[in-house]
């Protein structure tokens, strides 16, 4: 990595500017208190003193990792609007539904071709979904625009059901509102290889069926455990897994504690019909219960 950095920045210095000299500090490594300050001064010099001092805005390599929340709803139009706005390789944005639809549509304007992870985190209750919803020509240019995404993380919002990504490898999703993107006719996700699904309580029907999930290999439900003071989760996982469409193909699962032996002997149960299993992983493990 260091070594690609500096020769990065050397075929940047061509252009000149600050970015390149930021890349070439990183890769040198900022230890002393007089690097630091030359990086803080370089970073301002970047991106902007109002953008780079915000404790949203980090920066490595001359990429910038973004968390954008309500408390500076502001932030993203005016990281896009510096000169580090093409340069964003992640980006969270937590908010309630109407603030999220507008940061989709600001991220819709240009393209990011440096973006490869992207999260998108409802918080709050701001009405009904539909009352709010991000235009298919939003999704479009968003999907058009990032080249390179490769993992997304949905939490508590429906938009995943209109993210068809042709280059997307991992998908996040948690709570039950996002999972249900994940259920019935819908959009495909060609090369999808890995799935972390936290239902939180509630569970679908239908999930992961194989024509939208073609390249779906690992499933990790190990998130799923019963909360602090409840018997379980609400969520029955290793019964889920009989009407998960592609089971047939998953060479890896990862499934939270298995703490009675009836569990267990139903694990067993569904793992002898799971043709192409290689690897089964438990998070935790009660060996007293079973």
């Amino acid at each position: 990595m260091r070594t690609a950095a500096l020769e990065y920045a050397s075929w940047l210095d061509r252009a000149g500017g600050t970015r390149p000299k930021l890349i070439r500090l990183d890769a040198s490594g900022v230890k002393s208190a007089e690097s630091r300050l030359q990086r803080r001064d370089l970073l301002a010099g970047w991106l902007g003193e109002s953008v780079a001092s915000r404790p949203g805005v980090r920066s490595t390599y001359g990429l910038v990792n973004l968390a954008v929340t309500q408390d500076d709803s502001s932030l993203l139009r005016e990281v896009l609007a510096s000169p580090g706005g093409a340069y964003i390789e992640a980006l969270e944005l937590e908010g309630e539904r109407p603030m999220l639809a507008t940061w989709l549509e600001e991220l819709a304007t240009s393209q990011h071709r440096w973006l490869g992870m992207l999260t998108v985190r409802r918080v709050g209750t701001s009405g009904d979904d539909t009352a709010v919803r991000v235009s298919p020509a939003t999704i479009d240019a968003i999907i058009n625009g990032t080249p390179e995404l490769r993992l997304l993380v949905v939490d508590g919002t429906s938009v995943l059901r209109e993210f068809e990504h042709p280059t997307l490898s991992y998908l996040d999703v948690r709570g039950p509102e996002a999972a249900a993107g994940l259920a019935g006719p819908g959009p495909a996700f060609h090369c999808v290889q890995i799935l972390k699904l936290i239902l939180r309580g509630s569970s679908c029907v239908d999930l992961l069926p194989t024509e939208r999930f073609p390249a779906l290999r690992e499933l990790d439900l190990s998130s799923n455990e019963p909360t602090r003071g409840a018997p379980t989760c609400g969520v029955d996982v290793i019964g889920m897994l009989e009407t998960v469409g592609v089971r047939h193909q998953l060479e890896k699962l990862s499934l939270p504690s298995i703490r009675t032996r009836a569990a267990a002997e139903h694990l067993e149960l569904m793992i002898s019909g799971m043709p192409t299993l290689r690897s089964v992983q438990i998070a935790r493990t009660y060996g007293n219960r079973i």
